[in-house]
């Protein structure tokens, strides 16, 4: 009798590395090719040293495929259903997954290499360096704070990242061998790791409660994570927990995704001049634009939030203002990366723009690179506004990760053409309800209403 020959399995091997974080840390692992993407997702945690406690996405091809049981997004696609080697086919093909979305754990994945093997069923991390960074630990700035510490070990504050970390974390310490003796574990193979919706809401609940108790550079860093960001609606749903006034539903304002400020009208300069802004979407015929009229003392991080709402964004990804040669950014989640960036929290319009018919940008998401330029059209003397109003404008905002203005021409040019083999897939990947021209100015005052804590 032959003998059955086994099968050639088409193995990917892939590099990974970990963004905005030098030395590097970074990872070459392989895997099956028609694994779906939620296994990609599982050997990711435990190649990189992850512990499993956060909601995580791949972006590929400006589509987003995630945990559907975790989001609320139509546009976002279940990545248990594709398989890696529908999207990803050709070597030095990149994309990228994110990971803990509040911290912002961004990766870079490419395919440097494609064979045909026989005895390849487990996944195998080939090399890699440096170990990964403590779950909850502030994101980067934190990351880089716990650094400094290790490195001094002589402040009080090192003992307290000791009791936290372990005595044991060293950041230059990574060992392939022990991961890949993950893989080949029962734990794995049965993914057993993961855990259910219940379960991470509980966690995240028990450790925002345990960390308004902590003291020291270990409750300084988490704080930093936590408190910064749990006023905004993440995709767990714990801010309508912790809100005081959770008992008002906005029914047709589902897309709302700017925390409320309440009672910021009250605490406005009244003796302050207004603004008229235009803001203007660039690299996009016909324009989309807006016409705002906002207090001249407001903070730029309240200008941030005004923007994303008369816009129409979903305050997804970072961003910054431009003006004077300067970036005004937010150094909570973006680390300076040269001498012309400056912290904007304290940073009012009025200081970097004064003068009528002067423009500065605006600069959100930075990979798709979508630039606002913002005129002061107007300027009323101490006319006593005490909250932002949008006044006028014309076009739907781009729906997120659409690839920026040409990404998104593009799509508009598909759904203009239902003979185009992709109609279908851009259509349900924008929705049917989506329409380019629409612009709604009450639904967008009511969600600024909603913004200043106004009935």
């Amino acid at each position: 009798m032959n003998k059955k020959k086994n099968k050639k399995k088409r193995i990917y091997h892939f590099y990974i590395v970990l963004l905005g974080i030098e030395p590097k840390i970074w990872r070459r692992f392989s895997i099956q090719a028609d694994k779906s993407l939620y296994d990609l997702h599982y050997a990711i945690q435990v190649v990189m040293s992850w512990e499993f406690m956060h909601l995580a996405e791949f972006k590929i091809h400006n589509y987003t495929y995630t945990d559907p049981s975790y989001t609320s997004k139509k546009t976002d696609k279940d990545y248990h259903k594709y398989k890696i080697n529908t999207f990803i086919q050709t070597v030095n093909q990149s994309f990228r997954y994110n990971y803990n979305h509040i911290e912002g754990w961004e990766h870079e994945l490419i395919l440097e290499k494609i064979t045909e093997e026989t005895d390849h069923d487990y996944e195998i991390c080939l090399e890699g360096e440096r170990a990964c960074p403590p779950e909850n630990c502030g994101g980067l700035i934190g990351y880089k704070q716990i650094l400094e510490i290790i490195a001094s070990q002589e402040s009080k504050e090192y003992q307290d990242l000791i009791k936290w970390l372990g005595h044991n974390y060293n950041p230059e310490l990574y060992d392939p061998e022990l991961v890949n003796n993950v893989f080949t574990s029962e734990q794995y193979i049965n993914k057993y790791f993961d855990m259910d919706k219940d379960d991470l809401i509980e966690i995240m609940e028990e450790r925002l409660l345990e960390d308004d108790q902590e003291d020291g550079i270990l409750g300084s860093i988490k704080r930093l994570f936590y408190n910064n960001s749990i006023t905004e609606e993440d995709d767990l749903d714990i801010y309508e927990d912790y809100e005081e006034d959770d008992d008002e539903e906005d029914d047709d304002d589902d897309q709302f995704l700017i925390a409320p400020k309440k009672d910021k009208a009250k605490n406005v300069d009244l003796n302050q001049d207004s603004y008229h802004l235009t803001i203007s979407l660039q690299d996009i015929k016909p324009f989309i634009w807006r016409k705002i009229s906002v207090n001249s003392n407001i903070l730029l991080p309240e200008l941030h939030d005004v923007i994303q709402i008369v816009m129409g964004w979903d305050n997804d990804h970072l961003h910054e203002f431009r003006a004077n040669r300067i970036n005004y950014i937010d150094k909570k989640f973006n680390s300076p990366m040269s001498k012309s960036d400056k912290d904007y929290r304290k940073v009012r319009l009025c200081d970097i723009l004064s003068k009528k018919g002067k423009a500065i940008t605006y600069e959100y998401d930075f990979g798709d690179g979508w630039e606002h330029k913002i005129v002061l059209s107007q300027i009323i003397p101490k006319s006593g506004q005490a909250y932002s109003v949008c006044l006028e404008g014309a076009r739907s905002c781009p729906p997120e990760d659409s690839g920026g203005p040409h990404g998104y021409q593009i799509k508009l040019d598909i759904l203009n053409d239902k003979k185009d083999e992709d109609y279908e897939d851009i259509l349900d990947w924008m929705g049917e309800d989506y329409d380019p021209e629409k612009f709604d100015i009450d639904l967008v005052n009511k969600r600024l209403k909603r913004y200043y804590g106004i009935k």
